[in-house]
């Protein structure tokens, strides 16, 4: 997955997230996660606590210009991301349909929202 962020004429010293799970039963509906918080604080204490937002970030990070704490100049680029196995040996998810939200707010405006489906078999990731 490629995704280039545009930062308009600023710079952002405040950004929160919300990141949320949803599984498809009839259509998509919230699975497990629905969370809301600091990314500035988050990417200053990155040596924090396992939690969902941490192993998406860890995860994304390693493929992307998000690895620093604020201020943000430039654009945001994630480049050839793929979440492997190993992302998803945290997470406990049954055989299925899901979709990944990413709503992110700067300087207290939401902004941009990204959604990103995937189709979960356990039985092929109980193989490898």
């Amino acid at each position: 997955m490629n995704i280039h962020i545009v930062v308009f004429n600023t710079t952002f010293k405040s950004a929160k997230q919300n990141i949320s799970l949803w599984r498809r039963y009839n259509g998509f509906r919230l699975f497990m996660f629905n969370i809301t918080y600091d990314f500035c604080r988050l990417m200053a204490n990155n040596n924090s606590k396992l939690s969902f937002q941490k192993i998406v970030i860890d995860a994304i990070s390693e493929n992307s210009n998000i690895n620093h704490s604020c201020p943000y100049k430039n654009d945001v680029i994630i480049r050839n991301l793929i979440f492997k196995d190993e992302f998803l040996k945290y997470l406990p998810l049954p055989s299925g349909e899901y979709k990944y939200q990413v709503t992110t707010a700067v300087n207290n405006i939401w902004v941009h929202r990204i959604s990103v489906q995937m189709a979960i078999n356990e039985k092929l990731i109980a193989r490898n």
